[in-house]
């Protein structure tokens, strides 16, 4: 009988110091992110941020920040991705914490760039700088169709944006043009140029 009590107490030990370690851990990895209030206006982040030009339906918080560090090896291994780090990162929750995808609303994801990336996209536009998404579901990089916004006095050579494709990750920089990354946007054999022609243009 003691012997079972012994085995059961070191058990539920064992449990609780594996939960203890557990939420140590997770609170550590999501240590960068702060909470804001979902409403109109801008989320800075340094020289990246999050506009939202409107709220989505039962958004009531944004958890965002950078993540300084670099990506975990299984989101490049299998990707010709260079990035301009901090990486972005973001969710959207309603007022029960529930996780809600914000990508049928007008939230927009921002960085604020220098000299050489504006260089990079006049020259050469979203075939050598853009923003990409990290697709949990496609298990890929996808890219988030990017525009240029012009440069003001807090922004001497302007920002790249685009429209959001959901919570995640978010990196400004370049990803080598695998024709499955494209599957679901392209036919057969569309080079990229002929994708932005008919999917982005400028």
């Amino acid at each position: 009988m003691f012997r079972k009590t012994f085995l059961f107490v070191i058990a539920a030990c064992i449990v609780v110091v594996l939960a203890v370690m557990a939420a140590f851990f997770q609170r550590a990895w999501a240590s960068h992110l702060d909470s804001y209030t979902a409403q109109i206006g801008d989320i800075e982040l340094g020289k990246q941020g999050i506009h939202l030009d409107s709220v989505p339906l039962f958004a009531k918080t944004v958890m965002a920040g950078v993540l300084k560090q670099d990506l975990e090896p299984r989101f490049t291994h299998d990707f010709d991705l260079t990035y301009r780090a901090p990486i972005l990162e973001m969710y959207v929750y309603d007022e029960e914490g529930a996780e809600i995808d914000p990508g049928s609303s007008l939230v927009y994801i921002y960085f604020n760039i220098g000299k050489p990336e504006r260089d990079l996209w006049e020259d050469f536009g979203s075939e050598e700088i853009a923003i990409w998404y990290w697709d949990d579901k496609a298990d890929s990089w996808e890219l988030c169709f990017t525009f240029y916004v012009k440069s003001n006095y807090s922004m001497p050579y302007g920002r790249l944006a685009c429209l959001n494709l959901g919570n995640g990750y978010y990196v400004l920089g370049h990803v080598g043009f695998d024709k499955e990354l494209y599957s679901n946007h392209t036919e057969d054999g569309l080079s990229f140029a002929e994708y932005r022609k008919l999917y982005a243009p400028d």
